[in-house]
């Protein structure tokens, strides 16, 4: 309604649009008359489309008309230059390319204009136009947008600068771990001039063997490691991962020393690897606009499940190391 007079609309789009909730275009069916001054426009809360921008079209004889806007959603991809004077209509901006972080659209704004994204304002966003950054806004209290003077024309460029220290942290974390593999494969070891004795180590003290446990004490240690596993493994990967770490840890535990799957550095630091470019592959694929299964196993399941399997190993390395010691 405008004024309290009824008016009837029409909405164009697609289907794709209004299964995903992108803005379709309204307009008004009749021409409506406006006065000089403040008019009402309403629309009824029962109805099925949320209408978010109103633009006014000067008829051609007399007077202005309600024309064609934006109702519900964001668009994938969609970004406008809303014009400044109540009788210019928004225009889409060109879009040259656009990813989940960097974005560029060529505008041209005779008058003073919005450059309006259809998602919701995020400080992280930043607008440059030949060298010059625009002042963002928040536009109906929720929309991205930033202002372009009059006269602007170009190429915009959208980027969204958390992404640039994201980067860096995996950069370093990357140069991080090859450092640490440099090192443990060019420092020389130590070796120890002590002479070996055999295991178990005879027990000078008079008395049983401290290795020696009642068949009680072996339960109840084992019950409580395993439960802590089993919660460990909770927090890590929810209820899958409280059967995967024990299950990890018994596994290594009774592999025998000489075994390929012994919880060795070079076969944890494989698995860590794997984990790792599994990892960047499924990123890769998420900020590529993929999804899926595959996706989501690449992204999150497989790497989750391979840094259990090493944490059991590590574990299983602890355990070994008091074993032999006789603790």
């Amino acid at each position: 309604t405008v004024d309290g007079q009824t008016v009837p609309t029409g909405v164009t789009g697609t289907v794709a649009d209004l299964l995903n909730g992108r803005p379709l275009r309204f307009t008004a069916c009749l021409a409506v008359s406006l006065t000089a001054g403040t008019n009402r426009v309403t629309e009824s809360a029962t109805q099925p489309f949320d209408v978010r921008d109103v633009v006014l079209e000067r008829a051609a004889a007399s007077g202005a008309s309600a024309s064609g806007a934006s109702a519900s959603g964001a668009s994938a991809g969609g970004a406008s230059a809303g014009l400044g004077t109540a009788a210019s209509p928004a225009a889409a901006a060109a879009v040259m390319s656009w990813t989940s972080t960097l974005r560029t659209l060529r505008v041209n704004a005779p008058t003073r204009s919005y450059l309006e994204v259809n998602e919701n304002f995020n400080a992280g966003w930043q607008a440059v136009i030949d060298g010059r950054q625009l002042p963002p806004v928040r536009l109906d209290g929720w929309k991205q947008a930033w202002v372009l003077p009059a006269g602007t024309a170009g190429t915009v460029t959208l980027t969204y600068r958390p992404e640039s220290v994201y980067r860096l942290a995996v950069a370093g974390g990357l140069a991080a771990l090859a450092l640490v593999i440099v090192v443990a494969l060019t420092v020389p070891r130590r070796r120890s001039r002590r002479p070996l004795l055999p295991w178990p180590a005879a027990s000078s003290a008079p008395g049983p063997s401290p290795l020696v446990r009642r068949p009680a004490q072996r339960w109840l240690t084992a019950g409580v490691m395993i439960t802590c596993l089993a919660v460990a493994g909770l927090v890590l990967g929810g209820y899958p991962g409280a059967v995967l770490l024990p299950g990890a840890v018994a596994a290594f535990c009774l592999a025998p020393s000489g075994w390929r799957l012994a919880p060795g550095p070079w076969l944890l630091g494989g698995l860590l690897t794997v984990a790792l470019l599994v990892g960047a592959l499924g990123e890769h694929l998420q900020l590529s606009g993929h999804s899926g299964p595959f996706v989501t196993a690449a992204a999150s399941t497989v790497p989750q499940i391979i840094c259990l399997v090493v944490v059991g190993g590590l574990v299983a390395v602890l355990l070994r190391a008091r074993t032999e010691r006789g603790e």
